[in-house]
């Protein structure tokens, strides 16, 4: 029998699980370009970009509008509903800043013109971090309670 929501909380938790994966993999290419091993840093964070766009289209997108198509009114003093807009928005913003930035570098061996958008660097994690942790608590305020019955 197709039990839908049994199906979408293994959906999520896979999800789950690659975002921290990600987040793992953020912290990797943190320290790498600290260690000046910046092709190493690009291809850490583009492996990161990768897995999380995948989560992005088929599990995030989805969701949100599946959330927001639904019947019913969006409360917007929900504090769900306020966490889904937030992280929506820091998400986008970490994953259109992090396309670019990987989309400029191309797998170069010169990394001379990444040093020019370094500047972005920082925030791009910045929004991606906030994003990662945003999202876990948002599992964590919609599944834990389901997992956990």
């Amino acid at each position: 029998m197709f039990n839908y929501m049994y199906d979408y909380i293994v959906l999520a938790s896979i999800s789950l699980i690659v975002q921290i994966a990600v987040l793992c993999l953020l912290s990797t290419g943190y320290i790498l370009k600290n260690r000046k091993h910046y092709r190493g840093h690009g291809i850490t964070m583009t492996t990161a970009l990768i897995l999380h766009l995948s989560t992005i289209f088929t599990v995030m997108v989805p969701s949100l509008l599946l959330g927001f198509t639904s019947p019913g009114i969006i409360d917007l003093t929900d504090i769900n509903v306020i966490l889904i807009i937030i992280h929506s928005l820091f998400g986008i913003a970490a994953a259109s800043l992090a396309i670019w930035l990987v989309a400029s570098w191309r797998l170069q061996a010169n990394v001379g013109s990444c040093f020019k958008k370094k500047r972005f660097m920082l925030p791009t994690l910045t929004f991606w971090i906030v994003t990662v942790l945003l999202g876990i608590t948002m599992y964590i305020n919609f599944y834990a309670t389901l997992i956990l019955a």
